[in-house]
């Protein structure tokens, strides 16, 4: 496997990796309301606004995974308001999930803009990392996420967060192993974060041999 910089003829890979991992982690492709809806809000946005946000990891098959996000959250926030949230709910209207479907309350968020959470300023970065279940417990999700975080810093992030579910224990617990802790608790969750002091050396993208 390789980690590399996004292209653009990898947008739909970022789709379908997304829904591949969406439900708690795992495949929600049988149970979605659209197959596009958890990538278009969680995915599709950020290498749209910053291509150089998105790094993908490939194996001989094609992309297996990818970490992505916004080095600064506020501006990131501007233009998903301003932009990409009009046009998706245009792009969704009328969709009517089923009840069964995991991904009917990204609609409910679409409604309200996105908001900055009040510790942004010690931690001005985001991020959303998901790998298929062939590049799992490989040790690639650390790797990725000190790339991720090299890239940050080196954009001036002093620090990172990220939100994720109290129903995914496993994504928990990974996330506090590699050295996030926890910000906020929520009803849905967590907010956990990293500080940046310096970029990580050597754990930049590879390139094939």
């Amino acid at each position: 496997m390789i980690l590399r910089p996004f292209l653009s003829c990898d947008l739909p890979a970022l789709y379908r990796i997304c829904l591949q991992t969406g439900d708690g982690g795992r495949d929600g492709s049988d149970r979605c309301s659209h197959p596009e809806l958890v990538g278009a809000a969680f995915a599709a946005p950020y290498a749209v606004f910053d291509p150089a946000s998105c790094l993908i990891l490939e194996d001989n098959a094609g992309p297996c995974g990818y970490v992505l996000g916004a080095f600064d959250t506020r501006d990131f926030a501007a233009w998903f308001n301003r932009t990409w949230r009009p046009e998706i709910r245009n792009r969704f209207e009328g969709l009517r999930p089923a009840p069964e479907a995991f991904d009917g309350w990204i609609l409910d968020v679409l409604h309200h803009e996105m908001e900055i959470p009040d510790f942004v300023d010690d931690y001005p970065a985001h991020l959303h990392i998901d790998l298929l279940p062939a590049a799992q417990k490989s040790g690639w999700g650390r790797r990725m996420i000190s790339a991720w975080a090299d890239l940050a810093a080196k954009r001036g992030a002093g620090g990172l967060h990220l939100g994720v579910s109290a129903s995914n224990a496993n994504a928990v617990a990974f996330y506090r192993h590699v050295g996030f802790h926890e910000i906020t608790a929520e009803d849905w969750g967590y907010h956990l974060g990293m500080k940046l002091d310096r970029p990580v050396s050597g754990s930049g993208p590879a390139k094939p041999d």
